[in-house]
């Protein structure tokens, strides 16, 4: 599990429900999952990512993994310092996901996925 630190009270762009940290879980110890956030943690500064959004992450996984895509989930909202804040989760999809998304939705999408999980698997196969 890899989480940010710092972005909460920094001069990040806000999403629906103030500042927020981002976090990645995956199997194995390679780093692309902290280098990654670390990645996106910059482009929060002049871009939100909020729930239920996707972004494209093809060239920043490893190859041959079968993940493409992000789908961006809060699954924490809390105070710091009188300031709402949240915590938006990055769970690898894959390609065939990602385009289920795109035409039902980003909660259809997470009810097919097995066990709602969080955990990212670079090599696991589609839910769809």
């Amino acid at each position: 599990l890899y989480v940010t630190a710092d972005l909460i009270g920094s001069e990040q762009l806000p999403n629906s429900s103030g500042n927020y940290e981002l976090a990645v879980v995956h199997k194995g110890e390679e780093d692309w999952g902290v280098n990654i956030i670390c990645q996106l943690a910059y482009y929060t500064l002049e871009n939100p990512i909020d729930d239920g959004e996707t972004m494209d992450i093809g060239s920043a996984i490893p190859e041959g993994s079968s993940i493409e895509a992000f789908l961006f989930r809060r699954i924490a909202e809390f105070d710091v310092l009188g300031n709402s804040a949240n915590v938006i989760f990055c769970i690898g999809i894959t390609g065939a996901e990602l385009a289920y998304r795109h035409k039902n939705g980003s909660k259809a999408l997470i009810e097919k996925l097995v066990n709602k999980f969080l955990l990212t698997d670079l090599y696991r196969g589609s839910n769809i």
